[in-house]
């Protein structure tokens, strides 16, 4: 789980993270002192819960909670501030939390205990590969977030997992990957080892199958919100508001499935 903390009073930022650490021993706690530092760990990587200042130099909470909601709209906003009169606008965005400030661990463990987006991947084990694949896709690893060498090998898991364990094979792959234009079996041969490299040196070297030039994900290695969400489990059914590895433009058949299901 990735939480942020931003406020531009370094003693009271790292007082809030503390006490935001002790309530979440697991969490892996991003500070910073600005909303543009902060808002570019968004777009790097997903935060499950941003706990905000309001007053702030330069862009204000508010602005920055609306950046969030924007890029990563299911995560959970909660204001840490001394000024009591932002309730209506912190209602307005939908934010999970609002604090006055002290912030202290009773504060924090009453708001965690009704966040809006229950993050997903706290039902699952740290040590196995987790799937996020509602909303834009990432895969977990001990509780953090996996870089590959390559975008296009993050781009292949996802393409993996949505097959749900059939093999595919490399002109498959290719024509997906690349929108039919052509040959690419070089590249895809390097995606293919980052893929196999990297999730070996995780430790998650079971969760991808290779033979004869196909691969598969191996269902039974892995956990997904989305696998979860078809076998009927809560934490899946939870997890999906209504976007599906929205970053990849060929995951719509798979989401218009989807769309289908939730309709009355």
């Amino acid at each position: 789980m990735n939480v942020l903390v931003v406020d531009d009073e370094r003693i009271i930022r790292e007082g809030v993270a503390r006490v935001v650490q002790r309530c979440l021993p697991k969490a892996q706690i991003f500070s910073f002192g600005n909303a543009e530092d902060a808002f570019r760990k968004v777009q790097e990587c997903s935060c499950d819960i941003a706990f905000l200042d309001i007053e702030m130099p330069g862009k204000s909470g508010i602005f920055l909670a609306q950046e969030i909601r924007d890029a990563a709209p299911h995560t959970n906003i909660i204001f840490t501030t001394a000024y009591p009169q932002y309730t209506n606008r912190a209602i307005e965005l939908h934010a999970s939390g609002y604090i006055v400030k002290p912030v202290t661990e009773e504060k924090v463990r009453f708001e965690l205990e009704d966040l809006r987006y229950p993050p997903a991947e706290a039902a699952y084990d740290e040590n196995r590969l987790y799937l996020r694949m509602f909303g834009n896709f990432e895969a977990f690893g001990h509780g953090k977030p996996i870089w590959f060498k390559y975008a296009k090998t993050k781009e292949l898991l996802a393409y993996l997992a949505d097959r749900r364990g059939a093999l595919i094979d490399a002109k498959e792959i290719q024509a997906v990957l690349w929108e039919n234009t052509g040959s690419h079996i070089s590249y895809y041969k390097q995606l293919r080892k980052d893929l196999i490299d990297t999730l070996r040196a995780e430790g998650f070297e079971n969760a991808v199958i290779g033979t004869r030039g196909n691969l598969a994900i191996s269902v039974e290695n892995i956990q997904c919100d989305y696998y979860d969400y078809l076998n009927g489990l809560q934490q899946g059914l939870n997890a999906y508001h209504g976007e599906y590895l929205k970053q990849y433009s060929w995951a719509e058949a798979t989401h218009g499935s989807l769309e289908m299901q939730e309709t009355p």
